[in-house]
């Protein structure tokens, strides 16, 4: 019995098919799977992550997922799947190693289908190509919903070719559930219905029904959640659909789409990610370079000889048995291609991804026909037909070689290099922040981090939505500064750590200082990443930190739970300047009605006439962080007007509500209504 396996194992060993198939697998491995650290994540992932966190901590499944670029929710199977690293671990780099796993297993699907329908030689080829090509890398290991397409598309491909090609009964059900999937992702893939539509036609009585309808059951149900929620969705494609000739009118997006999927074959243009550094790229500027060249006409070869083939295959009966399947090929290229191109949403490189596999197996089928057709020299040139079979050969290899080098360039490239406006910021410097905090919270005690970040929305906003991720787990996480407002919480009560990733105007940072907050632990400015500080300050009275109040003002009570306690108005005050004022508040329960209802202050500058020469609205903190006990710096931003009067002036301070623009009341020691503002002053403006 051990020696049947063994010999067993030794034909299995000695099988072409077999070294071809591990030997691209591993280098597709190898590929998507390195330096998980450098992968780009930006608020997109950050969000899908959050979402699948739904699944996982809060065992509920989200209805929709991420808002699409057309301004539609996507469908949650996103969540769904990001669910499933999860339960590992919150870490990005286990959904990255996840979807980069799926892409490695699109690569064998695509070898595997290739071999059964089109042969060794194609199937090595095809492969190889899509395992190596640096913008099928790229987007293998984001956490983005296109980076999980090609999983599903090969399935639909193949069920195609099992439907179309072998007649079996279950690959239309399998066509139309694993179209059903990638769907449920995005919708970028639905130009792909078309090529199921004509095969339908195509095949006539030989399609089975039962088993179609079936299909479209199952990914009925997949749907249904997100139909539920979507219930106008019809009413929004349509006026996306009415939209598509003014959006296509103000460029030429057919050939920006033939130029994007050239790009994505090639590997050409991978130099844009280098954004900023793009200087310093050095596979853009090289004479390699004429390598992407070369694969980008293979590609377009490709696309032009599927479609030589399939009516090649349909006028010679000889070949009339290949017709259907150079025809699925030519359909789904051309189908996804020409829909692209009518303009409905701006092309970008990520929705033509959904010609994987495709454009590889045609690239692969052209190599595949022109090697064959150097047979034909066999015969009376032999040294010429060997020579060209060399020279094919090399020129492939040295795609490929190439090709590898230029990912494992982009790698090193992007962790010591500033790549904003392409790349952007990758996920090392946002875990060194993470690792930074967690440190100092956890010598200090402290298990709330307040920062102030380029932003404070963690919906919408990329810096914050990537922290609250990365930090939530062990942290709660205050943003300040919304709308741009500079703000500072103060440690009354509760010691403070704070977190800063920008420059903050003098007057934070003298305010920082007079707390005691102390600087624990740095990180430095570098290409490629994102500078931090984390200062410490300790607990402090509440009634000493009121003695730095420059003007105490008593208490005024706003019925949304704001306490007006004093503000600093900055000496030697002149016409024409601008004046950062700091205005003092404490937090007191906010009552419900108030509690998801955006907020604003707002300060004005009144004459001794009543009139405002200045004003400025804004509220730095966020409602969804009000807490009781919490005190409040807030800095408003005046612009004095240069021909204003030297003189004193009065200054209007309270609230209002965004949604209907009503005043928040001052409250009377009853709890009564007195007034919608508080009045201050005199302040001066002198000569």
């Amino acid at each position: 019995m051990h020696s049947a396996l063994w010999r067993a194992l030794r034909a299995r060993l000695a099988d072409p098919a077999f070294i071809a198939l591990w030997g691209i697998v591993l280098v597709a491995a190898v590929l998507r799977l390195a330096s998980l650290d450098v992968i780009e994540f930006k608020g997109d992932e950050a969000g899908h992550l959050v979402r699948a966190l739904q699944i996982v901590e809060g065992h509920r499944l989200p209805l929709v997922g991420s808002q699409a670029s057309v301004g539609i929710a996507k469908p949650p199977m996103m969540s769904v799947l990001m669910a499933i690293p999860l339960l590992f671990g919150r870490d990005p780099r286990l959904a990255s190693g996840f979807i980069a796993l799926l892409n490695v297993g699109a690569v064998a699907g695509c070898f595997l289908l290739v071999r059964r329908y089109y042969g060794l030689r194609a199937a090595a080829v095809a492969g190889v190509l899509f395992a190596v090509n640096p913008w099928a890398v790229v987007f293998s290991r984001k956490v983005f919903t296109a980076d999980v397409l090609a999983p599903f598309l090969v399935l639909y491909l193949y069920a195609l070719h099992a439907a179309v090609v072998d007649g079996a009964r279950r690959g239309w059900l399998l066509a139309v559930l694993a179209l059903g999937i990638a769907l449920s992702v995005t919708f970028s893939p639905l130009p792909l219905a078309l090529v199921l539509l004509a095969s339908i036609v195509a095949c006539g009585r030989r399609v089975r029904w039962g088993y179609l309808l079936a299909g479209g059951g199952l990914t009925l149900l997949v749907f249904m959640p997100y139909l539920y929620a979507e219930r106008g969705l019809l009413l929004n494609l349509a006026s996306l659909l009415g939209s598509a000739g003014h959006t296509s009118a103000s460029a030429s997006p057919g050939a920006s789409a033939l130029q994007a999927a050239t790009w994505l074959h090639s590997g050409r243009n991978i130099g844009s990610l280098a954004g900023a550094s793009f200087a310093a790229f050095a596979p853009a500027h090289s004479p390699l370079r004429g390598l992407d060249g070369l694969a980008a006409l293979l590609f377009a070869a490709g696309v032009v000889g599927v479609v030589a083939m399939a009516v090649e295959a349909w006028l010679r009966p000889a070949k009339r048995s290949m017709a259907s399947r150079y025809a699925l090929l030519a359909l789904w290229l051309v189908a996804s291609l020409g829909v692209v191109s009518l303009g409905i949403v701006p092309v970008e490189t990520q929705y033509l991804v959904i010609l994987y596999p495709a454009g590889f197996v045609a690239m692969a089928l052209v190599v595949d026909r022109g090697w064959t057709g150097l047979d034909a020299l066999r015969r009376g040139h032999p040294t010429g037909w060997r020579l060209a079979q060399l020279g094919l050969g090399a020129l492939l290899v040295a795609v490929v070689l190439w090709q590898a080098y230029c990912v494992f360039y982009l790698y090193g490239f992007v962790a010591g290099h500033d790549t904003a406006g392409g790349y952007g910021v990758p996920l090392r410097s946002w875990l060194a922040i993470r690792n930074l905090v967690r440190r100092e919270a956890a010598a200090t005690g402290v298990d709330e981090v307040w920062a102030i970040v380029d932003g404070t929305d963690v919906g919408y906003e990329q810096t914050p939505a990537i922290l609250n991720y990365l930090l939530g787990a062990d942290l709660r996480v205050t943003f300040l500064g919304q709308g741009g407002n500079e703000s500072l919480l103060l440690p009354a009560g509760r010691p403070a750590l704070y977190l800063l990733t920008r420059t903050v105007p003098p007057e934070v940072q003298a305010m920082l200082s007079r707390v005691g907050a102390q600087e624990r632990a740095t990180l430095p400015a570098s290409p490629g990443g994102v500078p931090a500080r984390v200062l410490f300050a300790p607990e402090r009275p509440v009634q000493e930190l009121r003695l730095l109040i420059p003007v105490p003002a008593g208490e005024s009570v706003l019925d949304s739970g704001l306490v007006f306690l004093g503000y600093g108005w900055p000496a030697g005050v002149r016409p024409g300047d601008t004046v950062r004022l700091a205005t003092y508040w404490s937090l007191r329960d906010t009552p419900a009605a108030e509690r998801w209802v955006a907020h604003s202050l707002f300060i004005h500058l009144l004459g001794a006439d009543g009139v405002t020469v200045t004003q400025h609205d804004g509220l730095g903190l966020p409602e969804r962080y009000w807490q009781p006990g919490l005190m409040l710096v807030q800095w408003f931003e005046l612009q004095l007007p240069a021909t204003m009067p030297v003189g004193d002036y009065t200054l209007l301070t309270g609230m209002y509500r965004l949604s209907d623009v009503s005043a928040n009341h001052v409250l009377d020691q009853a709890g009564a209504p007195a007034g919608d503002s508080i009045r201050l002053g005199p302040v001066h403006v002198g000569g």
